[in-house]
């Protein structure tokens, strides 16, 4: 059906809608509806009509189905959330008043639909103070409204009743991360859905309080590597708070409790996508009453402001002065010459995360640096990996065979100390060789904008000052880097 066609029946519609023949206007757009399935402003038309004609459900369903077919539309995003508001399906409604102003905060459609929305969600959490759809609903007002505080609180009382809403982070905080606008970064990041729940803390949870003579407990969130990133501001809130617990990865714990000897260390279970949350948090009852509870992602906000905000060091992670010793001893061993730690990959490859290692034959112009002894810091590398990379670049990969590189953290971190450099893929490997100070490069095949921690930095890595961080997707890039990387080491 052309477009002129359509005006017409929506005309026609109308003009039967203005005589008070509603029902002829209804069996218009639905002859036309039954041409044409897919014309979003019959089905919202349609939807007003039901609403004329006393039957709301089929107006939710009409307006769900114009949303369905068009998107883009603020009008009709504006009229689903009316009609679920409506219903007293609060959440749902809260993700079409969001859509609705994503799409045109400025469109004079939309006055009121706030103040409608928040006070159906106040009357309806009044009534039921654990009706998680209000909850959440008033926490989506209140942020869009700009009272991002109190709308955070309220978003976490909602995932306290339904973890599931964390699905519904838009990662706008990456977005403006990647482009270095920090202080909104920052505080979008406190929607970030590998959070989920905040359980028994969520009435605690620091919100940049003063922390002089409080107990604080710092959770470490999601894997390895963003928990030695976030690492980089534990310092700062162990010299602002009385008493800090730090619960991370338990492959960790030896090596922060060495790191940060004021603070109580505790491990846990080792971090998955598909488990979400700590769940044992008895081992706090050994310890006095916390005063307030923050992810570790959530310490950059406050102590990472801007880029200006990111110490120079030379390290933070300190190794077992023992272990580091030895292993010191051992590498120099092997003879004269660098030792340069090297790994291509993850221990967990998947389709999605293949794509961002660099192929191993991008390698060879670090191989072919003469005098240099490789030491392989591949964690699970299979003797097949190890005589293939020996064949194709004609090197001695040297290979340490009783250090488990998967779950040894102390012992991981003592052999990095030992190295002079280290060269790796996109993993925990080269985050840990960083916050030990040691020189490392690491190669991520993708471009820039993709990797948020960047903060929109030109070309130092906040982080970690000992890191160089690459980015390429072509052969042609990815080939020029490691020339690069080749040079560079060779200048060691």
């Amino acid at each position: 059906m052309g477009l002129n066609k359509i005006n017409t029946v929506l005309e026609r519609a109308r003009e039967h809608e203005r005589a008070g023949h509603i029902k002829d206007a209804f069996d218009l757009c639905r002859e036309a509806l039954e041409k044409d399935p897919e014309q979003a402003g019959i089905i919202n038309f349609l939807g007003h009509l039901s609403t004329r004609l006393n039957n709301p459900q089929a107006a939710l369903n009409f307006f769900a189905k114009a949303v369905e077919a068009d998107g883009s539309s603020p009008a009709f995003q504006r009229d689903l959330a009316e009609a679920l508001i409506a219903a007293g399906k609060l959440a749902p409604a809260a993700m079409a008043v969001r859509n609705a102003y994503g799409l045109d905060a400025s469109f004079k459609g939309l006055t009121g639909l706030l103040d409608t929305l928040q006070k159906a969600a106040r009357d309806a959490i009044n009534v039921d103070s654990s009706n998680h759809e209000a909850l959440f609903a008033l926490g989506i007002v209140l942020k869009i409204d700009g009272n991002i505080d109190e709308a955070l609180l309220w978003h976490r009382r909602a995932l306290r009743l339904n973890p599931e809403y964390a699905d519904t982070d838009t990662c706008e905080s990456l977005t403006l991360l990647s482009a270095g606008d920090l202080p909104r970064g920052w505080m979008e990041f406190e929607w970030r859905h590998v959070i989920g729940s905040l359980g028994p803390f969520t009435e605690i949870v620091w919100n940049g309080e003063d922390l002089g003579g409080k107990t604080v407990l710092v959770w470490g969130e999601q894997g390895l590597g963003d928990q030695i990133l976030f690492a980089n501001c534990l310092g700062d809130i162990i010299d602002d708070a009385e008493q800090v617990l730090i619960e991370v990865d338990e492959r960790l714990v030896t090596l922060f409790q060495r790191s940060y000897p004021d603070a109580i260390v505790h491990g846990t279970k080792h971090y998955k996508e598909t488990s979400g949350n700590w769940e044992d948090h008895d081992w706090l009852d050994d310890h006095q009453p916390l005063d307030f509870m923050t992810p570790e992602g959530s310490l950059p906000r406050f102590y990472r402001p801007g880029l200006d905000s990111f110490p120079t060091h030379d390290g933070f992670l300190k190794p077992d002065p023992g272990r580091s010793g030895a292993w010191k001893k051992r590498l120099a061993a092997l003879g004269p010459g660098l030792k340069i730690g090297v790994a291509w990959r993850s221990v967990f490859i998947t389709e999605k995360r293949q794509t961002r290692y660099p192929p191993i034959d991008c390698f060879a112009p670090v191989f072919a640096l003469p005098g240099v002894r490789f030491i392989s810091v591949q964690a699970n590398m299979t003797p097949d990996e190890k005589a293939d990379i020996e064949a194709r670049f004609g090197i001695t990969l040297d290979v340490l065979n009783d250090i488990d590189l998967a779950d040894d953290m102390d012992d991981t971190a003592a052999l990095l100390s030992g190295l002079d450099a280290v060269v790796s893929a996109d993993t925990y490997l080269p985050m840990m060789a960083a916050a030990l100070g040691r020189p490392t490069w690491r190669v991520t095949r993708s471009p820039k904008l993709d990797d948020w921690s960047f903060l929109g930095s030109d070309e130092d890595y906040p982080w970690f000052p000992s890191m160089t961080v690459c980015f390429g997707e072509s052969e042609e890039e990815l080939e020029n880097i490691f020339n690069k990387i080749a040079e560079e080491l060779d200048s060691l």
